[in-house]
């Protein structure tokens, strides 16, 4: 059996004939002791097993670190609480006409940007990124703080690129958010988050951003 946390396998299904698969992709590699019709009977039979996407999707993801994988990096798929609430009874009435610009914009195709939630502790973000979640037919990809400084990584960008037009998701991200004019070095993770979310990248990817932060 395979397994499927992993991106790409190489495999010898006989003699002088391996297949290569990634996760967008399959590759055949065969001598001419494979006749065309052999090699098109293997490929029909690839296509009968592919997975067909389905309509509507509420998948939660977390990047993790996978040394077998291609560019170093890997989706884990995770199921989270499924919660609907009304905004304009559980949230200031100032947020109301906001809640309507993010789920407008989050679900736009082809187009990028950053959302910031900034509160205090236990004002409610993490629960309103759950109810986004359970309302919108997006792809939302959870970074740990942990792993925020990967956004600086030659790898990440080719990695993220194969997941267009989802949501990627960093909690308690001050240190992300630290101010340029601070007088300390240059944050690469920054300066990466923001050409994700509004520079040449934006146009390639198109991901959505939402971090969330305490402090003033």
């Amino acid at each position: 059996k395979a397994n499927h946390n992993s991106s790409e396998y190489l495999l010898q299904l006989e003699d002088e004939l391996l297949i290569q698969i990634k996760s967008h992709q399959i590759l055949l590699f065969y001598t001419t002791k494979w006749s065309k019709e052999s090699i098109d009977e293997l490929l029909l039979l690839v296509k009968l097993h592919k997975k067909s996407k389905k309509k509507k999707s509420q998948k939660f993801y977390m990047v993790a670190a996978d040394k077998h994988s291609e560019h170093g990096f890997m989706l884990k798929k995770y199921k989270i609480k499924q919660t609907v609430l009304a905004v304009e009874e559980n949230y200031n009435n100032d947020f109301i006409e906001p809640n309507h610009r993010i789920k407008h914009f989050l679900e736009a195709k082809n187009r990028s940007g950053i959302v910031l939630l900034h509160g205090k502790y236990g004002t409610g973000k993490t629960t309103y990124i759950r109810h986004l979640v359970s309302q919108l037919n997006k792809r939302f990809i959870f970074l740990p703080i942990s792993m925020v400084a990967s956004i600086s990584e030659p790898s990440f960008l080719p990695f993220i690129s194969d997941y267009k037009n989802s949501v990627l998701v960093i909690e308690d991200a001050e240190n992300l958010l630290v101010s340029r004019n601070n007088g300390l070095s240059r944050n690469d993770s920054l300066v990466n988050l923001l050409n994700i979310g509004d520079g040449l990248l934006s146009d390639a990817l198109s991901l959505k951003i939402i971090c969330t932060f305490n402090a003033n």
